[in-house]
Order: structure tokens, then sequence, then C-alpha cells
């Protein structure tokens, strides 16, 4: 039986509005009291996820940043990778007077961006996370835990991506939590790994982990998971590079606590009437 339970948020954990459901916040709950580790593995910033987690009420791993920052259930850091500042100086250099593209980049002190995007504040729109609206010459380049690009050309922002895959490869990490967002980490960051690390702290195999996710940043945590999982609302192309995965349902339905409620055989009665 799985030991430990990954779970991306947005798309998957969460329901469409980005809250966690009822039936779901009883789930895990059940799980936990059976002696299930989880792990809430998300690229947002480390004040949200841990919000969440206060709000569960719940000990939980988490993963941030797509695994630049992630941490124990008492907050212990167990990985803390920034970008080289010279690589996030070249990076806003090319990309920041394309058309179409908004520049965001997380510091542990808060979220900064040179535009407005509506589309990915909607995202955050019930957080506490700090937020700093910057000029192209204000926005900092040291101790950046993540540069992220919004473009709502998904082509054009795809095409960016392989440019900077090319130029940075061996000094970034680039993955896309959604077809309009592209994220930059720096080398050997990801939820996968992340997740490997936590297995490690853990005395545990990865194997041992059971994975849900819906974007591209999270297709290495569910292959390196013993059993990975694919929303059925997920970005097509996770679903086409992981044929092999399973299809659950969607995050609307809070299909990841039906799934583990069916694998781990909980009964307490009338909870999935009661809860849904």
């Amino acid at each position: 039986m799985f030991q430990l339970i990954a779970a991306d948020l947005d798309g998957t954990l969460l329901t469409p509005d980005h809250r966690l459901g009822s039936y779901t916040a009883s789930t895990l709950k059940q799980l936990n009291q059976k002696g299930c580790q989880l792990i809430l593995a998300s690229g947002r910033h480390a004040s949200e996820v841990s919000d969440l987690r206060n709000t569960l009420g719940l000990p939980a791993f988490m993963i941030t940043a797509n695994g630049a920052r992630t941490y124990t259930p008492t907050n212990e850091p167990l990985l803390h990778k920034d970008l080289p500042a010279d690589v996030v100086e070249a990076i806003i250099s090319a990309l920041i007077d394309k058309p179409g593209i908004t520049v965001h980049l997380y510091q542990d002190s808060g979220w900064y961006f040179n535009q407005y995007d509506e589309a990915l504040l909607s995202y955050h729109k019930d957080t506490a996370l700090p937020r700093f609206f910057c000029n192209r010459d204000a926005l900092p380049t040291t101790f950046v835990t993540k540069l992220f690009f919004s473009c709502h050309d998904t082509h054009r922002l795809a095409a960016y991506g392989e440019e900077l895959q090319s130029r940075f490869s061996d000094k970034v990490a680039i993955a896309f939590s959604l077809p309009w967002s592209m994220e930059v980490t720096a080398a050997g960051v990801s939820k996968g790994n992340a997740m490997q690390r936590i297995a490690r702290h853990l005395n545990i195999s990865p194997k041992q982990c059971i994975a849900f996710g819906d974007g591209l940043n999270d297709a290495d945590m569910l292959t390196t998971a013993g059993k990975g999982l694919i929303m059925q609302n997920a970005d097509k192309r996770l679903k086409q590079r992981l044929p092999a995965l399973e299809i659950i349902g969607s995050d609307a339905e809070e299909a990841v606590a039906t799934y583990l409620e069916k694998t781990f055989s909980l009964n307490d009665p009338g909870i999935s009437a009661a809860m849904r």
C-alpha cells in the first residue's frame, strides 16, 4: 500500500475556483489518521501553500515553486535553490520586449511582475501573498526562486521556451504549469526531484508514493511515483506525453478524493454522500 500521497493543487486537488472542497479535506484527514503522509506539490509560492496547509489543519510536506522550496511538515527546509542572478537578468532581457509577454518572479518576500495579468491573478485572488508591481528596471534579479512568463499566444510562448532551453539548457529547468504560463527554475529543480528528496527523508522509496497532477510541470512527479494519475481536465500535452498513465475524473468532481477513498478502502459511513 502507498505510504505517501502527492497532489498538485490548481487543477488537481483544488476545485476550479481554487478552493479545497470539504469532501477532499475530509478524505485527507481520514488518510492522515491511517498513517499516510501528504505532499502538497505546487508551482505556487511557499506562503500560499503554507496557508492552504494551515486551512487543512494537517501535517504535510510542501513542494513549492515547482520544487525550488521544499519543506517538511514542521517547516524544516529540504530543498532551497535559487536561479543565478546573471541568468535571471539574461532571460528577462531576452523576453521582456517580446509581444504579449508579462514577466513574473518569486522571491521569498513575495510576487513581482511588470504588468497585470488578470487570468493569472485570478488563481491567487484569495491569498495574502504580497504582490509588487515593478517597471522593467525595478524587477529584482537576486534570490529569485522562480521566474515565469505569461502569454496567451500559447504557440508563441512554446517557441520562447524552446529558445530559452537551447540557450540556457545547463542552467535552468523549464516547465509549463498552464499552456499560457511558462516557469523557469534553477537546473535540477522539479516536483519529481523534490518528491525523491522527501522519500529519502522518510527512508522510503518514491515507488511507495501515489501522485496526482494536471500540468506539464507534474510530469516527472507522476512518472517518479509508484503510481501516477492524470486529471480528466489536464493539459492535453500531459496526456500525450504520458499515454500509459490512468486518467481519472476532474477537479470539479473532487476526483482525487474519490480515487483515494476507493484505493485506501475508506469506509466512514455516508462520507461521500455527506461531503460532496
